[in-house]
């Protein structure tokens, strides 16, 4: 016997708030929701656009089904007619034969976009509304072959999963303030405290040493003065950039405080079954890495806002063996030390800590 519709949206819904605790990422919980549907309600398709910022647009970032969108196709324009009218409306049945459909057909974005629609046999769209702004759709294809149709509470349904969708993008976009610099895109200072517990407590686990890495940009105050702010922000984005690119994806990258960065560095051995490095050889290896960033980031100047501007960094570099108890405040001093003195003795150098 078929299950009727309120008891099988009591029950998804139930599905989906304990989803909603285990999945940390907006993106990844929307492709939960998409299967989801697909495998509980049998659509022809169901498609999540989500906004981008870079582009300006609502990208289809997820499409599972028979009809599936690929990825990308229908890219919704930011302030297009067609994405106004889904502003006012968290739901829609859609219909291209509507008086609405009909008026955003004269526009050639908003044409093609209907005609994807009506291609990929879509038949409901609801805008995921996330307080004053529009975070995306759902698109849900039809329900050809399953001898039922869209009901009022397959509505009411759809609706509360967009909200749960857009809580999510809501909630990621707070971890995103909380743990990430909005300028460099490094994590912040804030979230130091916690990343190098549990950093260090890997290390120690694994038996390994690890360093942690002072780094400033030499004569910052230079670049805003001479070429003012906006370059010397421009300026701390791209080093920001060819650090981030520079670490492995084990290792850690914080901008600590105006235009210094603090870097945790651990081994470069992932293999379990091989020893870790000798302390010599994870030392060298680390020293040899850092003196790699500082020649590549010195080597030529960084083009902003139409002006070369040239840019060193002077190093400070601290090693903590997995046995040591001393705190992160002391680690973070002794670098701090090691920094002054490349500073002192010239800049656009690497000092050790002793």
């Amino acid at each position: 016997m078929e299950t009727p519709p309120s008891s099988f949206h009591i029950a998804s819904l139930r599905s989906v708030s304990e989803e909603m605790v285990h999945t940390t990422r907006a993106e990844s919980f929307a492709r939960w929701v998409s299967h989801y549907l697909l495998r509980e309600i049998k659509p022809s398709h169901v498609s999540v656009a989500l906004y981008d910022s870079r582009r300006n647009r609502f990208p289809v970032k997820i499409s599972v089904g028979r009809s599936r969108m690929p990825s990308g196709l229908v890219a919704f324009p930011s302030g297009n007619a067609f994405t106004d009218w889904f502003r006012l409306r968290p739901y829609h049945r859609f219909l291209v034969t509507s008086t609405e459909a009909r008026q955003n057909r004269q526009n050639p974005v908003s044409r093609k976009v209907l005609e994807e629609m009506k291609r990929h046999r879509t038949e409901i769209c609801i805008g995921i509304h996330n307080r004053d702004y529009l975070a995306g759709y759902i698109l849900i294809g039809s329900l050809d072959g399953t001898g039922r149709s869209f009901s009022r509470e397959d509505r009411i349904f759809f609706e509360t999963l967009a909200n749960d969708i857009a809580i999510e993008i809501e909630k990621e976009k707070y971890y995103q303030l909380s743990h990430f610099d909005p300028l460099t895109g490094l994590l912040n200072r804030s979230s130091l405290k916690v990343e190098f517990r549990s950093f260090r407590e890997r290390a120690r686990q694994k038996g390994e040493e690890f360093a942690l890495a002072m780094v400033d940009l030499d004569f910052f105050k230079k670049i805003n003065d001479q070429h003012g702010h906006q370059s010397g922000d421009q300026v701390l984005r791209i080093i920001a950039q060819i650090i981030g690119r520079g670490i492995r994806r084990s290792d850690f990258a914080f901008r600590y405080g105006g235009e210094e960065f603090l870097l945790l560095l651990g081994s470069s051995v992932r293999n379990a079954d091989k020893p870790p490095l000798k302390r010599g050889e994870f030392r060298c290896q680390i020293i040899q890495a850092l003196e790699r960033l500082r020649r590549q980031i010195s080597a030529r100047p960084y083009e902003c806002f139409e002006r070369l501007i040239p840019v060193t960094l002077s190093v400070g570099v601290v090693f903590s063996s997995p046995e040591e108890t001393t705190s992160m405040e002391f680690l973070i001093e002794k670098a701090d030390r090691a920094l002054s003195i490349s500073k002192k003795e010239g800049r656009n150098r690497l000092t050790q800590a002793a």
